[in-house]
């Protein structure tokens, strides 16, 4: 598909955004090295899942979700600083769709200032 005509379309389908995560493992910095890049490709993929099962869209998304999300992980046994990574790395992947263009808005920032996203995720 024509990126052009992709970026155009006011709503795409979660596997557009989940087919975008390479790009983003492979243009994060270097010293980022390779345990955070596979840790965070865990978290944005843990993530996916989880909105689909809840038949959530991506650019639907808030915070809130987020933390209902983080709340499931928990509750499974995730370990509470793998949590935590999980969830930086979704705050930057949907920071760095916002600034490739490929999202107009951040869903997770939509309607809140910086501090209680930064509390919150």
């Amino acid at each position: 598909m024509n990126m052009e005509k992709w970026m155009m379309v006011e709503r795409v389908s979660n596997y557009y955004f989940r087919e975008l995560v390479p790009f983003w493992v492979s243009a994060m910095e270097p010293e980022q090295g390779f345990f955070g890049k596979v840790e965070y490709w865990i978290g944005i993929t843990s993530f996916f899942t989880w909105i689909g099962d809840k038949r959530l869209h991506f650019q639907d998304v808030d915070y809130k979700d987020v933390m209902r999300w983080k709340t499931d992980l928990m509750a499974r046994g995730v370990a509470p600083l793998s949590v935590d990574t999980y969830a930086r790395a979704l705050k930057l992947f949907s920071c760095w769709l916002e600034k490739q263009g490929y999202l107009v808005e951040n869903p997770l920032t939509k309607g809140q200032n910086n501090k209680s996203f930064r509390r919150s995720i």
